[in-house]
């Protein structure tokens, strides 16, 4: 028969033995942690890192754990590791945006008739960024051409991280929409 968590006894516990009372939180839930991150985050190897990078964020924020006797302890912690396993997703998704990499697909370095493909593809490939809005273009070209970060860019523009963030995420939903013309 499973063990039911007592979000009362546990903070109880927190209180005179926070270490015993985390143990015991990461014993009972770890699992179902595991399969929240993994649903969120789509990613089964970080899944684990997620759930223990969340538990060591609780860990330092414990008082709010404390305080709020009416909210469950079970449903704060899953909501916690939710909320990480989105955001690692997120980032994820946005490194995923490796326009570099693209780019130096499209570049070839002998003359073979491949080449010749690669070379006229990467011009329309320019091309399609010429189509952009200035911004965006703007922001793609420093992450293609200099391979800048979001903080380089953002900083050399003057402008937030979000919104270079934000133009580049644009960009790439365009730029997969155009290459899907090429089954790229």
């Amino acid at each position: 028969m499973a063990v039911v968590f007592n979000s009362t006894n546990f903070r109880k516990l927190l209180i005179t033995q926070p270490w015993d009372a985390f143990e015991d939180l990461f014993n009972h839930f770890q699992i179902p942690l595991i399969r929240v991150a993994i649903r969120f985050s789509h990613d089964k190897d970080a899944a684990e890192d997620i759930v223990q990078d969340t538990f060591a964020q609780l860990w330092k924020a414990q008082k709010n754990m404390i305080r709020s006797p009416k909210r469950s302890v079970e449903n704060y912690v899953a909501r916690c590791v939710q909320y990480n396993a989105m955001l690692h997703r997120k980032r994820r998704l946005h490194e995923s945006l490796d326009v570099v990499s693209l780019y130096q697909e499209f570049v070839a370095d002998d003359d073979t008739v491949q080449s010749l493909i690669e070379k006229e593809l990467y011009a329309d490939f320019r091309k399609f960024i010429d189509t952009l809005p200035p911004r965006q273009k703007e922001c793609l070209e420093m992450k293609i051409d200099n391979d800048m970060s979001l903080d380089e860019i953002a900083l050399k523009l003057g402008i937030v991280r979000k919104t270079v963030e934000l133009s580049q995420t644009i960009a790439r939903k365009k730029l997969t929409q155009w290459a899907s013309r090429y089954d790229i």
